[in-house]
Protein backbone atom coordinates (compact mmCIF):
# COMPACT_ATOMS: atom_id res chain seq x y z
CA UNK A 1 0.00 0.00 0.00
CA UNK A 2 1.42 3.36 -0.99
CA UNK A 3 1.14 6.60 0.96
CA UNK A 4 -1.49 8.98 -0.36
CA UNK A 5 -0.32 12.00 1.62
CA UNK A 6 3.16 12.96 2.67
CA UNK A 7 3.71 16.38 4.30
CA UNK A 8 6.56 18.44 2.94
CA UNK A 9 8.55 21.15 4.75
CA UNK A 10 6.16 23.95 3.64
CA UNK A 11 3.13 22.20 5.10
CA UNK A 12 4.91 21.50 8.40
CA UNK A 13 6.13 25.11 8.53
CA UNK A 14 2.63 26.44 7.84
CA UNK A 15 1.13 24.27 10.61
CA UNK A 16 3.86 25.44 13.00
CA UNK A 17 3.12 29.06 12.11
CA UNK A 18 -0.61 28.52 12.77
CA UNK A 19 0.20 27.10 16.21
CA UNK A 20 2.46 30.05 17.05
CA UNK A 21 -0.21 32.56 15.96
CA UNK A 22 -2.90 30.76 18.00
CA UNK A 23 -0.75 30.68 21.15
CA UNK A 24 0.18 34.35 20.69
CA UNK A 25 -3.49 35.34 20.42
CA UNK A 26 -4.30 33.36 23.58
CA UNK A 27 -1.45 35.09 25.44
CA UNK A 28 -2.56 38.56 24.34
CA UNK A 29 -6.17 37.81 25.27
CA UNK A 30 -5.09 36.61 28.71
CA UNK A 31 -2.93 39.71 29.28
CA UNK A 32 -5.78 42.00 28.21
CA UNK A 33 -8.12 40.28 30.66
CA UNK A 34 -5.56 40.56 33.48
CA UNK A 35 -5.11 44.29 32.82
CA UNK A 36 -8.86 44.83 32.83
CA UNK A 37 -9.19 42.90 36.09
CA UNK A 38 -6.45 44.97 37.75
CA UNK A 39 -8.18 48.19 36.70
CA UNK A 40 -11.54 46.97 38.06
CA UNK A 41 -9.91 45.78 41.28
CA UNK A 42 -8.36 49.20 41.86
CA UNK A 43 -11.74 50.81 41.12
CA UNK A 44 -13.52 48.55 43.62
CA UNK A 45 -11.10 49.26 46.46
CA UNK A 46 -10.86 53.03 45.79
CA UNK A 47 -13.63 55.03 47.43
CA UNK A 48 -14.38 58.12 49.53
CA UNK A 49 -16.65 58.52 52.53
CA UNK A 50 -16.87 62.31 52.86
CA UNK A 51 -19.07 62.38 55.99
CA UNK A 52 -16.45 60.51 58.02
CA UNK A 53 -13.39 61.92 56.17
CA UNK A 54 -12.41 58.37 55.24
CA UNK A 55 -10.62 57.64 51.97
CA UNK A 56 -9.43 54.40 50.44
CA UNK A 57 -7.00 53.82 47.59
CA UNK A 58 -6.61 50.37 46.05
CA UNK A 59 -3.53 49.26 44.10
CA UNK A 60 -3.74 45.87 42.45
CA UNK A 61 -0.34 44.22 42.06
CA UNK A 62 -1.30 40.80 40.69
CA UNK A 63 -4.02 39.28 38.55
CA UNK A 64 -4.30 35.56 37.81
CA UNK A 65 -6.80 34.03 35.40
CA UNK A 66 -8.40 31.14 37.30
CA UNK A 67 -10.76 29.97 34.53
CA UNK A 68 -11.44 31.21 31.02
CA UNK A 69 -13.94 29.99 28.46
CA UNK A 70 -15.39 31.55 25.32
CA UNK A 71 -18.18 33.30 27.24
CA UNK A 72 -16.88 33.90 30.79
CA UNK A 73 -13.72 34.21 32.84
CA UNK A 74 -12.81 34.23 36.53
CA UNK A 75 -9.82 36.34 37.58
CA UNK A 76 -8.28 36.62 41.05
CA UNK A 77 -6.78 40.04 41.83
CA UNK A 78 -4.65 40.91 44.85
CA UNK A 79 -3.05 44.10 46.03
CA UNK A 80 -2.99 46.65 48.82
CA UNK A 81 -5.66 48.96 50.17
CA UNK A 82 -4.59 52.18 51.87
CA UNK A 83 -7.09 53.74 54.31
CA UNK A 84 -6.70 57.39 55.31
CA UNK A 85 -8.83 58.95 58.00
CA UNK A 86 -8.38 62.69 58.29
CA UNK A 87 -10.39 63.33 61.46
CA UNK A 88 -9.21 64.93 64.71
CA UNK A 89 -6.30 62.48 64.81
CA UNK A 90 -5.30 61.50 61.24
CA UNK A 91 -4.66 57.79 60.78
CA UNK A 92 -3.17 55.80 57.96
CA UNK A 93 -3.28 52.03 57.49
CA UNK A 94 -2.36 49.67 54.68
CA UNK A 95 -3.76 46.16 54.33
CA UNK A 96 -3.70 43.42 51.75
CA UNK A 97 -6.88 43.01 49.74
CA UNK A 98 -8.18 40.72 47.06
CA UNK A 99 -11.21 39.79 45.05
CA UNK A 100 -12.46 37.13 42.70
CA UNK A 101 -13.90 38.85 39.62
CA UNK A 102 -16.20 37.11 37.14
CA UNK A 103 -16.34 38.59 33.65
CA UNK A 104 -18.83 37.80 30.90
CA UNK A 105 -18.20 38.32 27.21
CA UNK A 106 -20.70 40.39 25.22
CA UNK A 107 -20.07 41.76 21.75
CA UNK A 108 -16.38 40.79 21.94
CA UNK A 109 -15.88 42.83 25.16
CA UNK A 110 -15.41 41.61 28.71
CA UNK A 111 -18.02 42.95 31.15
CA UNK A 112 -17.71 42.65 34.93
CA UNK A 113 -20.51 40.50 36.25
CA UNK A 114 -19.73 39.40 39.82
CA UNK A 115 -17.33 40.44 42.58
CA UNK A 116 -16.41 38.22 45.54
CA UNK A 117 -14.25 40.03 48.08
CA UNK A 118 -11.63 38.00 49.91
Amino acid sequence: MEKLFRPNKWFVGFCGLLIVVFLSLQYVSRMRLQGLAQAWGAEIFTWDWPGQNLHSIGKMTKADVVKKTESDAVVKVTGTQTLDWSGAQPQHSETECGALLTFYKTNNDWVLGKVELQ
